[in-house]
């Protein structure tokens, strides 16, 4: 049995796990950085993220988003487009603009896990599970086989909470890379809402050396009623989609599709005594938002901006959790609201959907969304929170 102890110890190697581990050793504090799993390792997600994680790539190292691009794993994008049967919408935002940033997750994820192990202050353990088993007089105890590490602060960043089978916010994905698909003029990230066989949203998210990640999405409820496999379900909407099948007429997938299952609209979780909930442990947006990563490497930074702050203070536990939970509430209230109109909108799609068709046509409307990215608008907002609130 290998005995460790530590004040921080953050479980999960995703975004905020390692966001929160870097940030972490920049600023001289040790801690232990766990995941269940060996890296590199495959997640599947929309990979198309906004401007924050630009923002913070930037941030933990300087060039790092061009020398990614340059060994051609990243591709950024300014341009965006919903389509429907009575809606088309195409929005080009402003170079100037951060661009959305797409890489697979298995590549962004290997990456920022890469750069956590580098530093002296991390110590850096993959393929380790490890569980709370008690909560000691000075201590929260996580053990695992062979391994006890007893730890002041646990960073929460494993992933997105468990939620009952029949929750009406359960969505299940499937996700297929493709090679050949036919690109627009204006290439970037895609979203079609389609009503048959079922209610399905499709997402098309260019990838570098001209691959597309090809996502489909649908409530549980609805896949279990239509009792069959995702794969039938794709081939079923490029049947009914003439425009759809022109573009993947000579495309050919790489590898098998993969599957998972996602709340679109979690509970949310700050903080529990000695813990601090980060990325999607901590709550879920829609994939239609791209906001998951974004949230979650800024989570990564607040906690270990905090960490820093009141490292030295007498009740650093007390302080820490409180402080977050406060500021956490405040920095994400926005996101959060904007993710419920996300999911009220998919929800109630096909009888909202003639209001949404007629509201896009009116000039203000259209000038509105090319002259500012309202979504960008709001992330920016409540980012600034941080710094107002500390």
């Amino acid at each position: 049995m290998q005995y460790l102890r530590t004040k921080v110890c953050i479980l999960g190697g995703g975004p905020a796990g390692t966001t929160a581990s870097l940030f972490l050793s920049r600023y001289g504090i040790a801690h232990i950085l766990v995941d269940k799993y060996h890296f590199p390792r495959d997640k599947v997600c929309g990979e198309s993220f906004d401007g924050r994680v630009y923002r913070l790539l930037e941030e933990l190292s300087p060039g790092a988003v061009a020398a990614l691009q340059k060994e051609q794993r990243l591709l950024p994008t300014w341009n965006y487009r919903f389509a429907s049967k009575k809606v088309d919408l195409s929005v080009t935002f402003p170079a100037s603009d951060l661009p959305r940033l797409s890489i697979e997750r298995l590549q962004l994820d290997h990456y920022l896990w890469q750069q956590a192990g580098r530093s002296e202050w991390a110590t850096v353990l993959s393929g380790v599970s490890l569980k709370a088993t008690a909560e000691e007089t000075n201590c929260i105890r996580l053990q695992g086989v062979g391994l006890q590490i007893d730890t002041d602060l646990v960073i929460n960043a494993t992933g997105a909470q468990a939620v009952p089978a029949n929750d009406p916010s359960l969505f299940v994905f499937s996700r297929t890379y493709f090679e050949g698909v036919s690109i627009p003029r204006e290439q970037g990230l895609e979203v079609k809402y389609f009503y048959d066989p079922l209610p399905v949203c499709l997402f098309m998210c260019p990838l570098s050396e001209g691959r597309y990640n090809v996502e489909l999405a649908i409530s549980r409820e609805d896949y279990i009623r239509m009792g069959q496999p995702m794969d039938a379900i794709w081939k079923a909407i490029l049947e009914n989609n003439h425009d759809l099948r022109q573009r993947f007429t000579h495309a050919r997938a790489l590898g098998k599709s993969k599957g998972t299952s996602l709340t679109v609209q979690s509970r949310i979780n700050w903080s529990a005594p000695g813990v601090i909930y980060t990325g999607s442990s901590a709550f879920t947006t829609n994939p239609i938002t791209g906001l998951g990563v974004g949230n979650a490497m800024s989570m990564g930074k607040l906690a270990a901006e905090l960490i820093r702050q009141y490292h030295d203070h007498p009740d650093f536990i007390g302080e820490v959790t409180r402080r977050y939970h406060k500021v956490a509430r405040k920095k994400y209230r926005n996101i959060l609201l904007l993710n419920r109109a996300v999911n009220f909108i998919q929800r109630h799609f096909r009888l909202l959907e003639p209001a949404l068709a007629w509201g896009l046509r009116l000039r203000l409307v259209q000038q509105s969304l090319l002259k500012k990215d309202l979504t960008k608008g709001l992330i920016d907002a409540a980012h600034r929170h941080i710094s107002s609130t500390q």
